[in-house]
């Protein structure tokens, strides 16, 4: 997990330095598989999704394609032909750079001092929630080693905006 002030990943009316961040920052972040990047300065909140290049990769999908991959590698048929070894060896490479594609989970808690900041009517592919009509708090809850549970709550009158689990169990 990282945090950083101004955001990486932003949906707004304003001017940002969210691509030179990216351009400084994204690759590191997947480097060392950052899971969850936190930001502030925008007075929203935003949550994407898990993206990697302004890309939203399917997590649910890359777990079955891993599992794919190592069921492949598992039965590895000495006898096969040139052309079944080309075609099995492109498909594990396809599977490989599947499974390496990393996404990062990025939420912007900027829901409290200042006026709220104008956000788009129509979210950017890689946001989930877009929220800039009530101030409130970010609570996060370390459920496991594995799995973190965030709630946005409503400093007006306690209710849920918005509510969202990641699970990295393998």
């Amino acid at each position: 997990m990282i945090a950083g002030h101004r955001p990486m990943y932003v949906d707004t009316g304003w001017h940002v330095a969210d691509v030179p961040l990216r351009a400084a920052l994204e690759a590191m972040f997947q480097k060392y598989k950052v899971d969850v990047a936190i930001w502030g300065h925008n007075h929203s909140y935003q949550r994407s999704c898990s993206v990697n290049n302004m890309t939203c990769v399917d997590e649910k999908f890359k777990k079955e394609k891993c599992r794919a991959l190592k069921k492949l590698k598992k039965n590895n048929n000495t006898t096969q032909t040139d052309v079944v070894t080309s075609h099995r060896n492109h498909a594990i490479a396809e599977l490989e750079k599947e499974c390496s594609t990393h996404g990062i989970q990025h939420f912007v808690i900027g829901m409290a001092g200042y006026a709220m900041n104008p956000i788009p009517e129509e979210k950017a592919d890689f946001m989930v929630v877009t929220k800039n009509d009530t101030w409130g708090y970010l609570k996060m809850e370390f459920l496991s080693e594995t799995v973190l549970k965030t709630t946005f709550i409503s400093d007006l009158d306690g209710s849920v905006v918005d509510t969202f689990t990641l699970d990295k169990t393998e």
